[in-house]
């Protein structure tokens, strides 16, 4: 009962908020830039380290065939 007043309260007080009217400078806006595309990057590496890596070694391992 008591948390759901406070939900009610903070969403009508956030409802009510005046903007901000910040300035975001050019060097704030370049590093969001960049560590949005080091995480971009990350993601994809990871992609590639689970997916593409484990496949590539069973293929070359699955060509080397016991010859006697």
């Amino acid at each position: 009962m008591r948390t759901s007043k406070l939900a009610i309260i903070l969403f009508f007080m956030g409802m009510c908020a005046s903007p901000a009217f910040a300035y975001v400078g050019p060097g704030i806006g370049v590093g969001l830039i960049l560590s949005a595309l080091a995480v971009a990057g990350a993601i994809i590496l990871l992609l590639v380290a689970l997916i593409w890596l484990p496949l590539k070694r069973k293929f070359k391992n699955k060509g080397r065939g016991k010859v006697e």
